[in-house]
């Protein structure tokens, strides 16, 4: 049975280009060996070189805030999911352009930007009544839109 690996990439637009080349050309990537080989790696955080024809970038491999499903389709109607990732390899020209930190923390786009103090941020509570109060002219108006003829 054919397994599928699934890796996000964050490419600076140069290197975007040369990936989607036609033919393509061959990409690389090489994790950089541990500093201390008896003590486990973190599992973000890692640099690496991302090798493309024979452009060297580098790389570094870090933790998304929320898990990203994938999905395949063969017609562009069914689709499927395949996996789920929570990492991101993000390359740059150089080492000094690449982010601090182990966390990708606003996501991949725009509207993911500071996504978990968003989800998990304290509410205000609200006073029963008022919720009511508000809630009624609504129910008054929907009610008299489904009963119009």
């Amino acid at each position: 049975m054919a397994s599928e690996h699934h890796i996000l990439l964050r490419l600076p637009d140069e290197v975007a280009d040369l990936v989607e080349a036609s033919p393509p050309p061959p990409v690389e990537i090489v994790f950089d060996p541990p500093d201390d080989p008896t003590v486990l790696p973190q599992p973000c955080g890692e640099m690496a070189t991302f090798r493309v024809g024979d452009r060297r970038f580098r790389a570094k491999l870090m933790a998304l805030p929320t898990v990203v499903e994938t999905h395949k389709s063969m017609d562009r109607t069914d689709y499927i999911k395949t996996g789920h990732v929570g990492q991101v390899l993000v390359v740059a020209a150089d080492e000094a352009e690449l982010p601090a930190g182990v966390e990708l923390r606003d996501g991949l786009a725009p509207p993911c930007a500071q996504i978990r103090e968003r989800k998990w941020r304290r509410r205000p509570v609200r006073d029963r009544k008022e919720v009511e109060q508000a809630r009624e002219p609504h129910l008054t108006r929907r009610a008299a839109a489904l009963c119009a003829p």
